[in-house]
């Protein structure tokens, strides 16, 4: 609503942008070229500033498409950073499933055990764990019925043993952090593209032995709270969701102080053209194990600040 109070703020729906323009003579932004998905047809906006945040693989897939002479490999891409360094966070839906023994036949009122709820990362935070990097949190929910498949009964015994244990269900879902490495990335495909004719993203990614271990570590100590607890453990496992099943993607345009190894600056602005920022999660270089929405608002908020701060001195 402020932003439209002022008379100059324009909305483009169903616009799909294929890549960002560059003056030819300066190498600075001036723009971006987009198409109409309804009509299909091509239209170019110009601006003083140019700010991506179409999500970090998009953002990123915009970038690697404005190709030109001054920029082949991508814009803003003289590191070759651009597209590397792609990571999430990694789930392990149910890492263990469990009855609460007092909640069996409806025992207890339901109510007295709370639904859901978040653990907090606590592996690396003060004592530094020897066997992998940083951690991994928990969420959990109670309240639910176990899988049938942990009942090795068929027909009518099954059904009266899954209406004793309605409500009797407790799960827990580890989140962990996963370290971004060079080879996990994307490029643009060669072969492929979208409805609209514009190159889409190949993406290669895979997780680590230092995932592989925290998963393995959270199973463990999921059972041994549980079973302190003195709830019944019914099933547990550490297989990873595959990459990207978080929808926590990061990284592809990390932010750092060399030119040389980053995208970005602090201020999520592009080394290489200063008038150009990228505002999502593709500026992150580390995620935690936490949601990264929050931490994103926060860097906007500060590139926003720094951004109206130099276009009132005229740097931009």
């Amino acid at each position: 609503p402020a932003a439209a109070a002022t008379g100059r703020l324009t909305l483009a729906p169903n616009a799909v942008v294929r890549e960002v323009t560059v003056d030819k003579n300066t190498g600075r932004a001036d723009g971006v070229s987009f198409v109409d998905r309804l009509t299909r047809r091509e239209y170019q906006a110009r601006a003083r500033v140019v700010i991506l945040a179409a999500s970090c693989l998009e953002s990123t897939r915009i970038l690697l498409n404005s190709l030109s002479r001054r920029y082949p490999n991508g814009l803003a891409n003289s590191s070759g950073a651009l597209g590397h360094y792609l990571f999430d966070q990694f789930y392990v839906k149910n890492v263990v499933q469990c009855v609460v023994p007092e909640l069996r036949n409806k025992i207890l009122t339901p109510g007295m055990t709370g639904g859901g709820g978040y653990t907090v990362r606590f592996r690396n935070v003060k004592e530094k764990d020897t066997r992998f990097l940083r951690g991994y949190a928990y969420d959990f929910s109670s309240r639910g019925t176990p899988d049938a498949k942990y009942f090795p009964l068929y027909g009518e015994a099954l059904k009266e043993a899954l209406d004793a244990h309605a409500g009797a269900g407790f799960t827990m879902t580890t989140m962990g952090e996963v370290l971004p490495r060079f080879e996990n990335h994307v490029r643009i495909s060669k072969h492929k593209k979208d409805a609209w004719g514009i190159p889409v993203l190949h993406i290669s990614q895979k997780y680590g032995e230092n995932e592989f271990a925290l998963a393995k570590d959270s199973m463990e100590t999921a059972e041994e709270m549980c079973r302190r607890a003195g709830f019944e453990v019914m099933g547990k496992h550490d297989d990873m969701v595959p990459p990207g099943e978080s929808i926590h993607e990061l990284g592809t345009c990390r932010m750092g102080d060399d030119p040389k190894t980053s995208v970005l600056n602090k201020y999520n602005q592009a080394h290489d053209v200063k008038n150009l920022f990228v505002v999502d999660g593709s500026s992150f270089v580390s995620g935690g194990c936490q949601n990264p929405t929050l931490t994103m608002v926060a860097l906007t908020l500060r590139a926003s600040d720094y951004l109206a701060e130099e276009m009132r001195k005229g740097n931009l």
